[in-house]
């Protein structure tokens, strides 16, 4: 989940309707990537959706209609719940003060440092807390800009000194195949953030299947016990080992996965 919530391209900050649900899925289809899009959202955020859309539809029903974790399908995209889905609390944010003090221009650069005359060495700013730059846009698969402000979501904790604080964010391109900024990122332009200081938000994903790659390695099996390794559904390697205990006639069973995901697609992500 935080590979995606890292990455995105995108961010939606609401209540948790389905009408900002609506707003997600719109960016990811403006990102012009071909393919179903699905979405997680965290326990909290799935019980707010699910009683605006009661409030919405006028359906009592609807709530049932929602169970056992599944949200469902909503324009074209399956929703589910997962407690991997994690809450953010912020601690400082950009104010309206607050600026870019270095440019940034170099592909492959993961650190924007803002300016802001009130920043001591008492802030801290939390990782999954997410900002805009005035001026800087999403793009589509072609590098061509949506419109849309690019959100910037911070990786890591950073701690600020007096004046400025310099955070991490996933990678960033300004020109080439790679390119994920409409323009390059210029010294004293606005930051800005939807986002409130020392407040916890809800967290949720809205991304393209193509946005996100998976691999599952084969593991070798264990030596001196009944152990093989086999592909579930095809896709995902597991290995099963069986040893018994003759003494008490138990059985001890185990079975591994060794998986790894990674974001190649952030413009197909809306956090």
């Amino acid at each position: 989940f935080k590979t995606g919530l890292y990455a995105a391209e995108y961010a939606v900050v609401s209540s948790g309707t389905f009408a900002q649900l609506g707003t997600a899925i719109a960016n990811i289809e403006g990102s012009r990537i071909d393919g179903m899009k699905a979405g997680m959202l965290n326990p909290q955020f799935k019980a707010i959706v699910t009683n605006t859309g009661i409030n919405q539809f006028g359906n009592s029903s609807l709530a049932k209609d929602l169970y056992d974790g599944v949200i469902g399908e909503f324009n074209g995209a399956e929703f589910i719940a997962s407690p991997d889905a994690k809450v953010i609390t912020t601690s400082w944010v950009p104010t309206s003060g607050s600026t870019v003090s270095t440019t940034v221009s170099a592909n492959d650069a993961y650190q924007i440092t803002i300016a802001d005359a009130g920043l001591t060495s008492a802030n801290t700013v939390k990782a999954g807390t997410q900002f805009q730059v005035a001026g800087v846009y999403a793009v589509d698969a072609f590098g061509d800009s949506t419109g849309v402000l690019r959100s910037f979501i911070v990786i890591e904790d950073a701690t600020a000194t007096s004046g400025t604080v310099q955070v991490k964010v996933a990678p960033l391109y300004f020109s080439g195949a790679k390119k994920n900024c409409s323009a390059n990122i210029t010294a004293g332009v606005a930051v800005t953030t939807s986002l409130l200081a020392d407040s916890t938000y809800y967290t949720g994903i809205v991304f393209n299947e193509n946005a996100i790659t998976f691999a599952s390695a084969a593991i070798k099996p264990f030596a001196g016990c009944d152990s093989t390794t086999t592909k579930i559904e095809g896709e995902i390697n597991v290995r099963m080992s069986a040893q018994a205990d003759v003494s008490t006639g138990a059985e001890t069973v185990r079975w591994d996965i060794l998986t790894g995901a990674r974001a190649v697609h952030g413009k197909a992500i809306a956090a």
